[in-house]
C-alpha cells in the first residue's frame, strides 16, 4: 500500500471512528484497525513520569501493515519508535521499527506513518493482543510513552470460508463458518446476541391457535 494511500485510508477511519461499527464506507474489505493509547505510566518493567501522551493506529490489510502515529501532548527529542512483543505487563522485543521523524523539544502533532510487509508473526502477535507502541527519546531511551495494541474496527477477516461478511454489531450474518474471532468472545450465529427465530405460526413463542370454517354441508355439533 502506498503511504498517499494508507493517509487516505487514515482520514476514513478518523471520520467513522475508530470502533466496532456497521458503516464501512471507504473501508477496505478484511481491514483490521489496532489502536494504542500511548503515555508514560504504560510503560514496563518501570513506568516513567511523564506528561507526553500519543495514539497509534497501525491497520493490517492482507500481509502488510500501515501506521500513524500521532503526539497529543507535546514531547521532547523522539529518537525512535517500535512495535515491539509482549502484553500489557511485560517489556519485550523489537518486532517492527516505525521509522519515527527525530524531534526537538515540545514537538506535537504525526511523528510516524509508514507501511511494511513484517513477518507474519507481527500480524499473528497483534491479534493476540500481544504487542504494543513503544516511542523513544533522548531522556528515556528505553521508552517514554507506550501503548497496547487492541482491535479498534470490528470488521471481520474474509476468506474461503465464509460466504458472506460477517460484522460485529448485535447479532451476526455468517457462512457456513462461524467467525472464529466473534466466536471468543461468546458470540455466534445463534448465540445470546442473535436476533430471534420467528416462524409463520408462532408468536412469543406459543401455538397461533387455527380456526377452521364449517363445510356447508357438514353437521354442526348441538
Amino acid at each position: 500500500m502506498h503511504v498517499s494511500r494508507a493517509l487516505a485510508m487514515f482520514a476514513t477511519i478518523s471520520l467513522i471512528g475508530v470502533a466496532c461499527s456497521d458503516n464501512t464506507t471507504g473501508i477496505p474489505a478484511g481491514l483490521e484497525v489496532y489502536k494504542a493509547t500511548l503515555n508514560g505510566a504504560n510503560e514496563r518493567p518501570t513506568t516513567v513520569t511523564s506528561t507526553a501522551t500519543g495514539t497509534a493506529i497501525v491497520t493490517v490489510l492482507g500481509t502488510q501493515i500501515s501506521w500513524k502515529v500521532d503526539i497529543t501532548t507535546a514531547i521532547d527529542s523522539v529518537i525512535a519508535g517500535h512495535i515491539h512483543r509482549g502484553v500489557a505487563d511485560s517489556a519485550g522485543n523489537v518486532i517492527q521499527s516505525l521509522a519515527p521523524t527525530p524531534t526537538g523539544i515540545g514537538f506535537t502533532g504525526t511523528v510516524a506513518n509508514g507501511s511494511a510487509l513484517p513477518p507474519d508473526s507481527v500480524i499473528t502477535l497483534m491479534r493476540a493482543g500481544k504487542a504494543y507502541v513503544n516511542i523513544h527519546t533522548k531522556a528515556h531511551t528505553g521508552g517514554e510513552i507506550r501503548g497496547q495494541l487492541v482491535t479498534a474496527f470490528c470488521r471481520t477477516r474474509i476468506s474461503s470460508d465464509y460466504s458472506r461478511v460477517a460484522r460485529t454489531s448485535d447479532h451476526l450474518v455468517t457462512g457456513p463458518k462461524a467467525d472464529p474471532d466473534a466466536a471468543a468472545a461468546g458470540r455466534t450465529a445463534l448465540g445470546p446476541t442473535a436476533a430471534p427465530l420467528r416462524h409463520r405460526g408462532l408468536r412469543s413463542g406459543r401455538p397461533r391457535a387455527r380456526t377452521s370454517t364449517p363445510h356447508p354441508g357438514a353437521p354442526r355439533d348441538r
